[in-house]
C-alpha cells in the first residue's frame, strides 16, 4: 500500500531548504517528482547574484553525494503529485539522520517494513543488495509496498548521511 502523505517531509529537524533548477540526466523529456533523490550538479549562489546563478540538480546515482531530496513547492502551489521537468525551479532539502521522508521505490519491487534501502541511478531507492552493500545503506523502510503497486511511494527513515 502506498502512502497518502500530503508532503515529502514526514519528520524533519529543520526547515532549511534550498532552491535550484532540475537538469535532466539522460533525456530532456526526463521528469521527476517530489521525493526523488538528487545531487547538486553545478552552480551555486554567491552574494549579489540573481536567479540565474542558482545551482542545478540531477537525479542521484551515487551514495557518495550528500543525500538531498526534492520537496514540494507549496509556496507556489505545487503538491507532492506535481511533475518536475528539466529546467523547472525546485526546492531541495539535505537529509539528516533520524528524519523521515516519502521517497519512490523501484517498480515491481516489494518492500517490507524494516527493509534496508540504497539510492538507485534514477533518483529512487532500491532494496539493499545484502551484507556486502552495507556501505550503501542510507534508509530503512517505515512503510511497505507490494510488487504490483502502481504507486511506489513509501516512507523511509534516514540511517546515515
Amino acid at each position: 500500500m502506498a502512502v497518502t502523505n500530503k508532503s515529502v517531509i514526514v519528520r524533519s529537524f529543520s526547515e532549511v531548504w534550498e532552491e535550484g533548477y532540475f537538469a535532466h540526466t539522460s533525456s530532456s523529456s526526463e521528469e521527476i517528482y517530489p521525493g526523488y533523490l538528487v545531487y547538486q550538479y553545478s552552480g551555486g549562489i554567491t552574494l549579489g547574484t540573481g536567479p540565474a546563478s542558482l545551482p542545478t540538480y540531477r537525479v542521484n546515482a551515487d551514495v557518495n553525494y550528500p543525500p538531498c531530496i526534492v520537496i514540494e513547492d507549496d509556496l507556489q502551489g505545487y503538491t507532492i503529485d506535481d511533475e518536475i521537468a528539466s529546467g523547472d525551479l525546485i526546492r531541495v532539502k539535505f537529509l539528516q539522520v533520524g528524519e523521515k521522508y516519502v521517497v519512490y521505490g523501484q517498480a515491481t519491487t516489494a518492500v517490507a517494513v524494516g527493509t534496508l534501502l540504497s539510492p538507485h541511478t534514477d533518483g529512487k531507492v532500491i532494496v539493499n543488495a545484502g551484507p556486502s552493500a552495507n556501505a550503501q545503506t542510507l534508509f530503512r523502510a517505515e512503510t511497505a509496498v507490494a510488487s504490483d503497486d502502481t504507486d511506489t511511494r513509501l516512507v523511509v527513515r534516514v540511517l546515515r548521511v
